[in-house]
């Protein structure tokens, strides 16, 4: 998914988070089946190939996420 400027509004929040969140449904494929060092690895090291934030990794997509998650639901609560 392209990250593109929006502007937010009432009107469309809910929308855009909905979007948000069916954005979010694969990441975590490339982890399945991995555990000690090798999931370490791919959490901090592999870069992933879709999602809201491709070409980073699993670790960097999940704070960048997290905080979107905390700005959107903010801005739909104000």
């Amino acid at each position: 998914m392209q990250q593109t400027e929006r502007t937010l509004t009432s009107d469309n929040i809910d929308g855009i988070i909905n979007d948000f969140y069916v954005s979010l449904s694969s990441l975590g494929e490339s982890i399945k089946g991995k555990v000690g060092v090798q999931l370490f690895t791919a959490l901090k090291r592999e870069k992933l190939i879709d999602g809201p934030y491709p070409r980073v990794t699993l670790f960097e997509a999940a704070n960048r996420v997290m905080s979107d998650l905390v700005i959107l639901h903010g801005l739909r609560a104000c």
